[in-house]
């Protein structure tokens, strides 16, 4: 192509092939990010939850209570667990959309 000359359709084509596969290369390249970031969340998650249960199981127990109550101490713990919560469903669906937006780039330079 010379200058001012316009591109050709291959020309065009072959750009655009090369952008989605350069995109479909970092893409990838995040995934194994936020698969990470999904594990350390719901161990985090898992691990809160625990904790808030164990603090209202001994409440319970303590307070002579015929089935597990809520620990007035377990407030922060119950924060904490929302938090958590709240951050893996935000992880779980940047997952989501970046496996679609794979699927999507990939199925276009086919």
């Amino acid at each position: 192509m010379t200058p001012g000359q316009q591109p050709s359709l291959d020309e065009i084509m072959q750009a655009a092939l090369e952008m989605c596969a350069s995109m479909d290369q970092r893409i990838v390249g995040l995934v194994p990010s936020i698969e990470s970031i999904e594990r350390t969340l719901a161990r985090q998650y898992e691990h809160v939850q625990r904790e808030r249960e164990e603090l209202d199981i001994e409440f319970s127990l303590a307070s002579g209570a015929a089935y597990i109550v809520e620990s007035p101490d377990g407030t922060a713990l119950r924060r904490e667990e929302q938090l958590y919560a709240t951050e893996l469903r935000r992880a779980g669906i940047v997952h989501r959309r970046l496996n679609e937006l794979a699927a999507f780039v990939t199925s276009t330079t086919r």
